[in-house]
């Protein structure tokens, strides 16, 4: 048997990238960079991609669909995931899908396996590395009723269940699961392999299933029930005050002078 998995992915802006070379695109209601900076797939869903490319290596028969939804993807960036080891590339492409909220994306999302599935495991990285809310594959889970197992370290197939080590504030819980499910995967998973040069080239001949709102029937539903109302940077008004001193002793008794003056010892 076949398990046929869906990767959930997002392209972002490089995390790497100096802060200064950011701004806020007040219109679109979204960030962008100044200089001709490349994105990148968000890392938490090339985890999600290493933990599916693991089932295989355990000898698992699985085919690998990468699903993401936007506009004005790098074609060589996202293609990625293709080259570490996944099967198909899945694209919903509308500029509408730029700086929505994540009710919409869930509902796009939901339309597109609806559209190519069903899948055995839909994975997605916990959250996206642009806002951090994590809130779509949890919005799929409950657009598409399935159940969802959340920040996976391991995942295991035995006897036709899955065995998920999940990662909690205190250590980990071992749950386990049947067929069909979603799990959002954290990075101790393990570091995304590099693509090796067999992988880039079969990756450059694959070419992406690429849908449209109107293939989904998404023409009129363009409604998101969150609303971005606006993005900015927090003004600081904060002073610095430097605490100076002969020697660490006198700077640790000025400073605790200056707290008492203060009120806050």
């Amino acid at each position: 048997m076949t398990i046929q998995i869906a990767i959930l992915a997002k392209q972002v802006l490089d995390t790497e990238i100096p802060s200064d070379q950011f701004k806020i695109n007040e219109n679109g209601n979204n960030l962008e960079t100044k200089g001709n900076n490349s994105p990148i797939i968000n890392g938490f869903d090339l985890n999600a991609t290493e933990a599916a490319l693991k089932l295989r290596d355990d000898g698992h028969d699985v085919n690998i669909t990468v699903i993401m939804a936007g506009d004005g993807f790098f074609l060589d960036i996202i293609k990625k995931p293709l080259s570490m080891g996944a099967d198909n590339l899945v694209l919903l492409q509308d500029e509408s899908l730029v700086g929505c909220g994540s009710t919409f994306t869930v509902k796009a999302l939901s339309s597109v396996i609806d559209k190519i599935g069903p899948f055995d495991i839909i994975l997605a990285g916990r959250h996206a590395s642009d806002f951090d809310n994590g809130h779509v594959p949890i919005g799929i889970a409950e657009t598409i009723n399935l159940p969802i197992i959340t920040y996976a370290s391991e995942i295991k197939i035995k006897n036709n269940h899955l065995m998920i080590k999940r990662i909690t504030l205190n250590g980990y819980q071992i749950i386990e699961t049947s067929f069909p499910c979603i799990i959002t995967v954290s990075n101790e998973i393990g570091e995304p392999r590099y693509p090796n040069l067999r992988g880039i080239m079969t990756a450059t001949k694959k070419n992406p299933k690429i849908f449209s709102f109107r293939d989904l029937g998404l023409d009129e539903q363009k409604e998101d029930l969150i609303q971005l109302e606006r993005i900015f940077i927090p003004e600081n008004n904060l002073n610095t005050e430097f605490i100076t001193g002969e020697d660490e002793s006198e700077i640790g008794r000025n400073l605790a002078i200056r707290l008492k003056e203060e009120g806050l010892i």
